[in-house]
C-alpha cells in the first residue's frame, strides 16, 4: 500500500512539473492568450482614382498624380500580437525578439500592434493569412480616401486624440476612433509605421503609371508609411512616404495587411 502511495504521488509530481515547465515556455513566447483570436476585420476600398501626393511635401512626394485603382481590401486594424502569436504558433515561426525582452515588455501585449518584425516577416505572415502587403498607392488611398485629404480624419491638425504620437509606447489597435480615415480605418498615421510591398525610389512619382501601380524595381529599401509613435506632430501626413532596409526589425515599424477582391 505504501509503494503505491508513493507511486502515485511521484506521478503527479511529474505531471506538475511537466505542466509549470509548459506554462513557463509558453510564457517566455508571450502572456497566455485565451480565446483564439478571431478573424481579422478587412474593409472594402471601392475601385475609383484618386490624387497621390503633396505639393507642399518633400520631394519624394511630388509631382501630385493620379492614381486610379482597383478595388481591394484593408485591414481595419494593424496587426497585433495576439493575430502574430497564433501565427507563430500554427508555423513554428521565430517569435520577435523582443517578446522576450523585459525593456521591451510593454510592447507585447496582446492588442498592440506587433513590433520587431522586418518586411520578410510581415510578408511572411500575410502570406500564411491568405492575404499580402498593401501597395503604397492602396495604403495612401485607405489613410485619405479619394478627396484628397491631408490626414485620416480631415484637415484638422492633429492632436493626442485623433493618434499615437510624440509618445514613448504604441498604444492598443483599436484605439482613437475619432481618427479614422473617411473608409474607417484605425491608426494610419501614428502608432507604428507600416511595411508597403513595394520598393522605395524617390523619384518614383515621375513615373508611376496611372493604373495599379506597384512601385519600382528593386532598390534595397521598402516602403514604409503612417509615422510612428515617436513622430512629432508637425511631420505626420497622409502623403508622407518612409523606407527602411527590408531586413530592419524595430520597436516602431508594423504592418496590416490588404486582400484582393475576387
Amino acid at each position: 500500500m505504501r509503494n503505491k502511495t508513493v507511486n502515485l504521488f511521484l506521478i503527479f509530481l511529474l505531471v506538475f512539473t511537466f505542466k509549470l515547465f509548459a506554462e513557463e515556455k509558453e510564457n517566455k513566447l508571450l502572456e497566455v492568450i485565451s480565446p483564439p483570436p478571431a478573424r481579422s476585420a478587412m474593409i472594402l476600398i471601392p475601385a475609383g482614382e484618386f490624387v497621390m501626393g503633396y505639393d507642399s511635401g518633400n520631394s519624394d512626394e511630388n509631382p501630385v498624380h493620379k492614381v486610379n485603382l482597383s478595388a481591394y481590401y484593408i485591414d481595419k486594424y494593424e496587426v497585433n500580437n495576439r493575430e502574430y502569436q497564433k501565427f507563430v504558433r500554427e508555423t513554428d515561426y521565430p517569435p520577435p525578439e523582443i517578446w522576450n525582452s523585459k525593456e521591451y515588455k510593454i510592447f507585447s501585449k496582446p492588442d498592440k500592434p506587433v513590433v520587431g518584425v522586418s518586411w520578410e516577416d510581415a510578408y511572411n505572415y500575410a502570406s500564411w493569412a491568405g492575404k499580402r502587403l498593401p501597395t503604397e498607392a492602396e495604403w495612401e488611398k485607405a489613410c485619405r480616401g479619394d478627396s484628397s485629404l491631408l490626414y485620416p480624419w480631415g484637415d484638422k491638425k492633429p492632436d493626442k486624440s485623433l493618434g499615437n504620437f510624440c509618445s514613448d509606447k504604441t498604444e492598443d489597435v483599436k484605439s482613437f476612433p475619432e481618427g479614422v480615415s473617411p473608409y474607417g480605418v484605425y491608426n494610419m498615421l501614428g502608432n507604428v509605421w507600416e511595411w508597403c510591398n513595394d520598393w522605395y525610389d524617390e523619384n518614383y512619382y515621375k513615373d508611376s503609371v496611372y493604373q495599379n501601380p506597384s512601385g519600382p524595381k528593386i532598390t534595397g529599401r521598402r516602403v514604409l508609411r503612417g509615422g510612428s509613435f515617436l513622430c512629432s506632430l508637425d511631420i505626420l501626413r497622409a502623403t508622407l512616404r518612409g523606407y527602411a532596409d527590408p531586413k530592419d526589425k524595430t520597436i516602431y515599424c508594423g504592418f496590416r495587411c490588404a486582400k484582393d477582391v475576387k
